[in-house]
């Protein structure tokens, strides 16, 4: 019988050694700019590239913070104490009519840990924070940008589970109290490696991966 033909749409392309300058070139992408086949391509792991925890970014937003100066002293003095580092305040990049907020009005707070003080805020995250809150599912198994790192969010109502604020809740007022988002950068290759070191250090995820 005649033979299937086999697609290569999507795959890395070998070059054709038309030219000297061919050899030894690395593959070329697939053809077309809309692929996503190589956001599916991950390393592979072994023993002298285990994925790790390259940094940890905690971003707070509080557009009030444009109009009430309380917001933003708050926000920022909530994100010091939870990080043990010095937040620099950030500015929003488009106006908002609703919240009454332009272009360039300082509106949060964010901060960046790497080395032990990254591992030391998600070990407080994860053994003294996430278990106080009640039916936390955990975090969505399609959560990733495709290239190991991974993010999700605290409610304000969840900032007071951290013993810098649950031991001094009086210096922080309820009504000012922010959220936050936590992004954390792997130096993983793929969501799937990503997912497995936080897994392994002890974060739940739910539902069904995509990848």
């Amino acid at each position: 019988g005649s033979e299937v033909p086999v697609s290569n749409k999507g795959n890395l392309r070998e070059w054709d050694e038309s030219s000297p300058y061919h050899k030894n070139r690395p593959r070329r992408g697939p053809r077309g700019g809309g692929s996503s086949r190589l956001g599916l391509v991950e390393r592979p792991i072994e023993w002298h590239n285990v994925p790790d925890i390259e940094a940890i970014t905690i971003n707070s937003f509080a557009p009030m913070g444009a109009q009430n100066k309380e917001y933003l002293h708050v926000c920022r003095a909530v994100i010091q104490a939870i990080s043990g580092a010095f937040p620099e305040v950030t500015r929003v990049k488009h106006g908002v009519v609703q919240w009454g907020v332009r272009k360039g009005d300082k509106t949060g707070c964010k901060v960046t840990l790497k080395g032990a003080q990254a591992y030391d805020f998600l070990d407080k995250l994860i053994t003294l924070v996430l278990p106080k809150i009640k039916d936390w599912p955990g975090i969505a198994a399609t959560t990733g940008d495709s290239a190991g790192n991974l993010a999700f969010g605290m409610k304000p109502d969840w900032m007071a589970y951290f013993p810098e604020i649950e031991f001094n809740y009086d210096m922080y007022p309820a009504r000012l109290m922010p959220g936050c988002d936590i992004f954390i950068k792997t130096t993983g290759t793929s969501d799937r490696q990503g997912r497995l070191l936080l897994e392994a250090l002890g974060l739940p995820f739910y539902g069904k991966a995509r990848h």
